[in-house]
């Protein structure tokens, strides 16, 4: 297909291969970025969790220290509770999200523009 694309004007294959090279390093460079920024979200989100968790730990012996047990069992488990919630619920969007994509990669759509396999196609010149 491209040597016909060379035919009808010379230069347009190598042309080609370049903004396809051009497009994959992009692709490949925005889901790098992607991976970094949600490695770091993640580690971000551990911290924090972590902060809580003994901020919790300090109301609760606060709590416990001047007599009031029940409010340091609620200081404490109120957060705990919560970050399990968020972490349940990231758990189950990310199980999702891998089974879409899984899925996508599996059956992928079928692009309209696009004729059936089983048929050779004529090249055409992109649009201007």
């Amino acid at each position: 297909m491209l040597a016909q694309y060379e035919k009808i004007l010379p230069g347009l294959a190598d042309r080609i291969m370049a903004e396809a090279e051009r497009q994959t390093a992009h692709r490949q460079a925005a889901e790098m970025t992607v991976i970094r920024n949600d490695a770091r979200q993640s580690m971000v989100g551990m911290a924090a969790g972590v902060v809580t968790v003994l901020a919790a730990l300090a109301v609760a012996a606060v709590f416990v220290l001047q007599g009031q047990p029940w409010f340091g069992i609620v200081a404490l488990l109120a957060p705990i509770t919560t970050l399990a919630g968020v972490f349940v619920h990231g758990n189950n969007s990310r199980r999702k999200e891998r089974t879409s994509r899984l899925e996508e990669t599996l059956n992928p759509a079928v692009d309209a523009d696009e004729p059936p396999r089983d048929q050779p196609s004529e090249p055409r010149l992109p649009r201007e």
